[in-house]
């Protein structure tokens, strides 16, 4: 009998494809292959960082998770059910499970409504008592270092550091099991940086709660990742557990990535430099994506693409012919 628990969030071979520009008139559309093929999981309470360079796909793989883009192949389960194609009035009760921190909190704050009606809108919708409705928006407040007195202000009258608290407590406000977190410290300086990542870890410890963290700060997911996922071109290339990933990383492109992380102190390791242009989604190269920029190519890599798995038992999966030792 297998009684290991069912993971929280599951996707397979998840794909975003768009139209994209016709070759010629009356031509019919070239695919833009956002995401092409992507699955992994996360259990409950964990942490999978989802990284890569821009334009790689990861914010399109977190809107389709979100249910903000109809996926075009695959499928997403999460926590049990079947969620890829599900219509919005059924997505609706389940949507209180899942949500999402964006990038920027000041695009994603209405700038019209004052703090008290930001917060209590998501529990509107899901018909809490209005009696409850005050109780949760004050101790969520309190819980990520803001207090009542800024219920009466809008958006704009506060530092990005506070409107990207003010983006977690309206997040959590209906005690989700999953937080999609997108880019959520990167136009924040360095110190708040830090600040808000350390909050995160808090409310995850004392509610329990499961991340999905897409970043492109390696630094930044080291610190907070349970595992790791990069991702080039619509396709992951690796996945892990953080120590393996970052103390042993088995992909040349794992390893570009991790030899560009600035280190304080000590001593750095020989920084491995990219050649080329990033291939674009349109048309991505045969073989492995990764071939056009990779040192180590080979002939196979330009035709036969590698299938993401463990090279050796107990290992990392990772999508190469000949990952590095």
């Amino acid at each position: 009998m297998n009684s290991r628990p069912a993971p929280l969030l599951q996707v397979n071979d998840l794909k975003m494809h768009f139209a994209g520009p016709r070759p010629r008139p009356l031509q019919p559309r070239l695919p833009v292959r956002s995401v092409d093929g992507v699955s992994f999981q996360i259990k409950h309470g964990e942490t999978l960082g989802l990284v890569g360079e821009s334009g790689c796909g990861k914010t399109t793989t977190a809107r389709a998770i979100m249910r903000l883009l109809e996926p075009t192949d695959g499928s997403i389960i999460f926590n049990g059910t079947d969620i890829t194609h599900m219509g919005q009035r059924q997505l609706r009760p389940l949507r209180h499970d899942f949500q999402m921190i964006a990038q920027d909190p000041f695009s994603s704050l209405n700038p019209r409504m004052r703090v008290g009606r930001l917060l209590r809108e998501p529990m509107q919708i899901a018909n809490i008592p209005r009696a409850e409705q005050l109780e949760r928006l004050q101790h969520s407040l309190r819980r990520v270092g803001l207090n009542e007195s800024h219920i009466t202000r809008f958006p704009h009258e506060f530092s990005g550091g506070q409107r990207q608290r003010l983006a977690i407590a309206r997040a959590l406000m209906l005690n989700p099991k999953l937080v999609i977190c997108d880019e959520p410290v990167s136009a924040l300086d360095v110190s708040v940086q830090a600040q808000i990542v350390n909050l995160l870890q808090d409310l995850q410890h004392e509610f329990g709660l499961t991340y999905l963290f897409v970043s492109h700060d390696l630094s930044i997911v080291r610190h907070i990742s349970t595992n790791v996922a990069v991702m080039y071109l619509g396709k992951i290339m690796e996945y892990g557990t953080r120590h393996d990933v970052f103390s042993r990383p088995r992909h040349p492109y794992t390893s570009a990535l991790i030899s560009a992380v600035p280190k304080v102190g000590g001593k750095r390791g020989q920084r491995v430099v990219l050649h080329g242009e990033l291939p674009s989604p349109i048309n991505p190269p045969s073989g492995c994506r990764f071939h056009t920029r990779c040192p180590y190519a080979q002939p196979i890599c330009r035709t036969d693409e590698p299938a993401l798995s463990p090279k050796e038992a107990g290992q990392q999966l990772v999508a190469c012919h000949f990952p590095l030792d």
